[in-house]
């Protein structure tokens, strides 16, 4: 009896060694960069407001910062002409290179912007 201890302790010892080492942790791939924006521009409106927009192409959207402060991401959207971004309520609509306006529930209103002055 006591020989067999000692043949499946022998055993068990071997069957140990023979197993396949763990692998090392796999590497993570580091945070993608965002892409800079394509485009940005400084937009000021007809009730005082003034808006930083940064459009981006992955995904298509843009980045609008206020001038209190406050910041949203709007998704694009299909419009008839011009470039349409919105989400919850709020449009951004710019058409050709200076004008736009913004609306935000019903509250609307024009903007403009200098092509020159990003």
């Amino acid at each position: 009896m006591r020989m067999n201890r000692w043949v499946f302790a022998a055993m068990a010892g071997a069957l140990a060694a023979c197993s396949p080492a763990k692998a090392p942790p796999a590497a993570t791939a580091p945070a993608a960069v965002e892409a800079p924006p394509v485009d940005v521009a400084q937009w000021t409106c007809e009730d005082g407001r003034t808006i930083a927009m940064a459009y981006f192409t992955d995904p298509d959207r843009v980045d609008l910062t206020f001038g209190d402060g406050r910041r949203l991401t709007l998704p694009a959207a299909i419009a008839a002409s011009g470039n349409l971004f919105e989400a919850d309520g709020v449009r951004f609509h710019s058409k050709g290179m200076t004008e736009a306006y913004f609306a935000e529930g019903e509250a609307v209103t024009n903007c403009t912007t200098d092509p020159e002055t990003p």
